[in-house]
């Protein structure tokens, strides 16, 4: 998926799941305060000076600290904001090992299967990531049951002993949201439903749907039906469309060449087990 630096999202209230939260700046934060563009403000923090104790999130003084890769939040009580990669079949070099969850590119429609799938896959395992499988939505090439069937045979498929992520289904990254890929709103809900009810049933999990806001508002008519089953994957955007409470993944920075794109997780790593596993 190619998208555009997304902007930072505002702070919500709760941690429960799929809660929505704000990103922070990297490092110390002290966001109210005007600290995220301003370097000077970074160097009056408190500095980090123990390694990473693995997935917890430390004190420095009353700022939180980045010592895992993950960023803090006072929102949340100075749990980790976990951070993963978008990985697609451009993506040559990945440093799996900074990262603590990852998306892979397995299909487009229903005769593409990415070439590298296989391989990052691999890597992504071997490196002890959660690891989770995205699908390209093409809904004028086939039907969402169709299409959700030839992502399940193709990596798509969740397996909760094998960290797992639950399958995501991408629409409308790739999309104008004026062409709608030629779709009215009602036509691409119902395939939207197809292709969700068919992972569900084959998989005992509802997909993430990746998209969005503006894609989603303009072409689905801003679909209210999905807010309580699928998880959002919201890309570039800082408002979650269809009432959504909150987005569970974001994708601030989009694949460049040869890199990954940057995922952030709304919550801690003990949410994001929780998450894979049930």
């Amino acid at each position: 998926m190619r998208f555009s630096t997304v902007l930072f999202l505002a702070a919500a209230t709760t941690l429960l799941p799929f809660t929505s939260a704000a990103p922070t700046g990297n490092g110390l934060q002290a966001r109210d305060k005007g600290c995220d563009n301003d370097p000077k403000c970074w160097d009056e923090k408190p500095k980090c000076k123990d390694k990473c104790d693995d997935d917890k999130c430390d004190k420095c003084d009353d700022d939180k600290c980045d010592k895992c890769g993950d960023d803090c939040d006072d929102d949340h009580k100075g749990k980790c904001r976990v951070k993963g990669i978008d990985v697609t079949y451009e993506t040559d070099h990945v440093d799996w090992k900074k990262y603590k969850f990852a998306y892979i590119l397995a299909t487009k429609g229903n005769d593409y299967y990415s070439p590298k799938y296989k391989d990052q896959s691999h890597d992504c395992r071997k490196s002890d990531l959660y690891c989770g499988a995205y699908h390209v939505a093409h809904p004028t090439k086939c039907t969402g049951d169709d299409q959700a069937k030839y992502f399940i045979n193709h990596g798509g498929d969740w397996d909760k002993n094998k960290k797992k992520l639950p399958g995501a289904l991408s629409i409308g990254c790739e999309d104008e949201p004026k062409d709608c890929f030629g779709l009215s709103a009602s036509q691409l809900v119902d395939w939207i439903r197809d292709f969700s009810k068919t992972y569900h049933n084959k998989t005992h999990r509802y997909p993430v749907i990746s998209t969005t806001a503006k894609w989603w508002k303009h072409c689905t008519g801003n679909s209210h039906e999905f807010k309580s089953k699928n998880p959002l994957w919201l890309v570039g955007d800082d408002n979650t469309p269809g009432e959504w409470n909150h987005w569970s993944f974001l994708e601030y920075e989009s694949p460049k060449h040869d890199k990954p794109g940057k995922l952030k997780w709304y919550s801690d790593y003990d949410a994001l087990k929780h998450f894979a596993n049930n």
